[in-house]
């Protein structure tokens, strides 16, 4: 029950809810909470004033809401026992990202018991409530506990999201189903720290500073004046769909599948990730698929620490997917979501995913956004987050490798069981297996349901990789595989672009001799030097045709494509108006998407003028870029048909792929098991 000093007429949008403040009022009585720092006043200063603690600090930035809060302190006698501060919010430099946060210079810090988080509003930066365990550290002790208001809005949720990828002594306890979301979070050591000097990139595909889509624009967000290159933001924009309400009632049954093969390194990160899950009706299927490691000697010791059902089975059949369809056949959910034993889902993941299934059953799979990790001797390196955006055509993004990793999905029950019947888990592939799954389940016309809010971790770790070029080469015998397997299940109803990537060359090509003339004013003749044929080339297809001369490789078809459109990227991003234009309208321009009045220079350029320590940062985020990463979709797209237009010209030729040596075949154990990361 709440205190009488509080009525039911104070309740408005724009305070916590009477369930929130109720909850909160017996939380503390239960956990014995002494010392509180509240961020934001209103009624739960008048809470936590009514409830005789030793020390209570409010800070607040508004001075009408200071003087409100005051006010209604004096009139209900518990002035004296809140210190109430009005704290104006100035700009804070944080990990190389500004924020607007309270002044609490004239605050003595002490080791608190509960830490409220109420505010910045959402209006005052980007999320503004982040910089709070960092800027309150003083005020952290060891079992401090945490709680974040309006865990439902999308940027809390990714606030929490990040903490907990920062803060290893951080762990989210539950969130509490209040009309707004109330996140529970708790200290679980005395010592804390951060992931320190690790190489971060956004590549954002649904922020909310920008007013296009990611294939359209992609922004460098820096200030001009002080340029951080240890964070660059690479981002797009769009509106964003509202937050879920999560129900803890009445819940489905989700099956999280693992498939495990030496993992023994990540393995601990994975389950925790799940055994953290906010949603609890779920199994945990751990396929042991002939480990010689301690994978699964450290898996049976953390299911000693969780309430959740696990099982822990035996593939004897060697390869990923003969490990996944076992797993499957195990499976009791409604639902299903597939991990790796070296991946890690973030803890609402789950929860948001089956809510939005549920509210629009119309659907079959849900998916989101992820981060990709990049660790040296178990320390991240670098890191890229991708914001997931809304597939119109999923297929004809999947076949021009649009790619997310398979745990960034949720499925049905029934859209998995179709999926199965075709072995979409294919036996024999052991590379792009989860391309295969996905692009068949579009194929099927499956329905794909936006969740932007949620997000997971793809973590890049194995000392044991083989060599770029040599799974490289399997990648492409697979999709030659997979070609004539989506092919076998296509109907008629596909459109033009979809037959035409589904029927894609894959073998290896290299740029024939050729020489380029000017032709009018805006086109180009491309004239073949050892055949008597030529061809008229726009401006931009003039621009791709000497970036694939400039680049002299062999390669496929999409192998070129991405690596032109890379060989672009580095040409763009220095230019003087970059920052006016945008990378993805920079990208657009050169590529004919949109217009471009810059004359052709058909004398080859240096590819970037590295004069400063600036241009070589970016050289080397860009080369860092995965060639497979979900960008420039629609560039992407026009330099694959102008470079299988010139196949069909007769300006490529074929190129037999040299076979590989016995030391890297030595080295293609774990690729052909499929447990190697691509």
């Amino acid at each position: 029950m709440l205190p009488e000093c509080i009525k039911s007429e104070e309740f408005t949008n724009w305070v916590l809810t009477s369930e929130a403040l109720e909850w909160i009022a017996e939380f503390v009585k239960t956990n014995g909470i002494q010392k509180v720092v509240e961020c934001g006043s209103g009624l739960s200063t008048i809470l936590f004033g009514s409830l005789n603690l030793e020390k209570v600090i409010t800070l607040e930035h508004s001075s009408d809401w200071y003087a409100y809060t005051r006010h209604r302190l004096q009139e209900k006698r518990l002035l004296e026992y809140v210190d109430l501060h009005l704290c104006q919010l100035q700009e804070t430099l944080l990990n190389g990202t500004t924020f607007n946060w309270y002044n609490i210079d004239k605050v003595s810090p002490f080791a608190s018991d509960l830490i409220l988080v109420d505010g910045p509003p959402e209006n005052s930066c980007l999320k503004a409530r982040y910089p709070t365990p960092y800027l309150l550290k003083e005020f952290i002790k060891s079992g401090t506990w945490l709680l974040l208001d309006d865990y439902h809005r999308q940027q809390e949720t990714e606030i929490v999201n990040l903490w907990l990828r920062e803060i290893p002594s951080l762990e989210l306890i539950q969130v509490l189903p209040f009309k707004y979301g109330l996140a529970v979070l708790r200290y679980n050591k005395s010592s804390w720290c951060l992931l320190k000097d690790t190489l971060g990139t956004i590549i954002d595909e649904q922020s909310n500073r920008a007013e296009l889509n990611l294939d359209q624009e992609i922004n460098f967000l820096e200030n001009n004046k002080q340029r951080n290159f240890k964070k660059v933001f690479l981002t797009d924009n769009s509106l964003k769909k509202p937050p879920l309400n999560i129900q803890t009632h009445q819940q489905p049954l989700v099956s999280i599948i693992i498939p495990c093969y030496n993992a023994a390194k990540m393995i601990e990160r994975c389950l925790i990730s799940c055994f953290q899950q906010v949603y609890h009706n779920i199994e945990i299927i751990i396929v042991d698929n002939n480990s010689t490691d301690d994978s699964i000697v450290i898996a049976r010791q953390l299911i000693k620490t969780t309430d959740k059902r696990v099982i822990v089975a035996s593939c004897q059949h060697q390869g990923v997917n003969h490990a996944r369809n076992y797993g499957f056949t195990l499976a009791r959910g409604d639902y299903i979501q597939w991990l790796d034993a070296d991946d890690e889902l973030t803890p609402n993941k789950i929860a948001l995913q089956v809510e939005a299934l549920k509210q629009n059953q119309q659907f079959d799979i849900a998916y989101g956004s992820w981060e990709w990790l990049f660790y040296q001797n178990s320390q991240c390196q670098r890191q890229l987050l991708f914001y997931s955006q809304h597939l119109n055509d999923p297929l004809r993004y999947f076949l021009l490798h649009y790619w997310h990793p398979p745990h960034a999905y949720l499925l049905t029950r029934s859209a998995a069981q179709k999926l199965h019947e075709v072995q979409a888990w294919h036996t024999q592939r052991q590379v792009n297996t989860d391309m295969e799954y996905f692009s068949l389940a579009a194929i099927l016309a499956l329905r794909f349901l936006h969740v932007p809010e949620t997000t997971v971790r793809y973590n890049h770790w194995s000392n044991t990789q083989i060599s770029r070029s040599v799974a490289y080469e399997k990648r492409v015998q697979s999709w030659k595989q997979m070609g004539l397997h989506f092919q076998h299940y296509a109907t008629e109803q596909l459109t033009p672009e979809q037959w035409f990537l589904l029927k894609l060359n894959w073998d290896f090509w290299k740029l024939a001799p050729t020489q380029l003339l000017p032709e009018g004013k805006r086109c180009f003749w491309l004239k073949h030097l050892s055949k008597n044929i030529g061809m008229t080339l726009t401006a931009a297809e003039t621009k791709i045709v000497l970036a694939m001369n400039q680049l002299s490789g062999v390669d496929t078809l999409m192998g070129h494509t991405n690596q032109i459109i890379r060989f672009l990227w580095k040409q763009v991003v220095l230019q003087p108006e970059i920052n006016q234009v945008g990378i993805g309208q920079a990208l657009s321009q050169c590529v004919g998407l949109l217009a471009d009045n810059q004359p052709v220079n058909l004398i080859e350029q240096p590819l970037l003028s590295l004069a400063n320590q600036e241009a070589e940062n970016l050289h080397s985020l860009i080369s860092g870029v995965p060639l497979h990463a979900p960008l420039f979709t629609e560039q992407r797209f026009i330099i694959l048909k102008l470079v299988d237009k010139l196949r069909v010209a007769g300006f490529l030729n074929q190129v037999i792929f040299q076979p590989v040596s016995k030391v890297a075949v030595a080295k293609n154990i774990l690729l052909y098991t499929g447990y190697l990361k691509d």
